[in-house]
């Protein structure tokens, strides 16, 4: 996944990635669906947003597309054109 950080692009496996913040938000399986036909077809188009807590980064926006990426069990999604 294409993370950008507070300064940074980074390039990070689904896996390093927390969802600390995930419990603030409401899953729609449908649209998930959708994301993970996206991410299959075009790549990761927008990096997920992420910040560092503790010793770990953690999600702000990007749940879908994270999501998507952790069911396909890729280490990474970007596809070069």
């Amino acid at each position: 996944m294409f993370a950008l950080g507070q300064r940074d692009l980074l390039q990070l496996k689904p896996e390093e990635i927390g969802e600390h913040y995930g419990r603030y938000r409401l899953h729609v399986p449908e649209a998930e669906r959708v994301m993970a036909k996206s991410l299959e077809r075009y790549g990761q188009l927008s990096p997920i947003v992420v910040c560092r807590r503790e010793d770990r980064y953690e999600l702000i926006d990007g749940f879908k597309r994270l999501g998507a990426a952790a069911g396909w069990h890729r280490s990474s999604i970007f596809r070069p054109g």
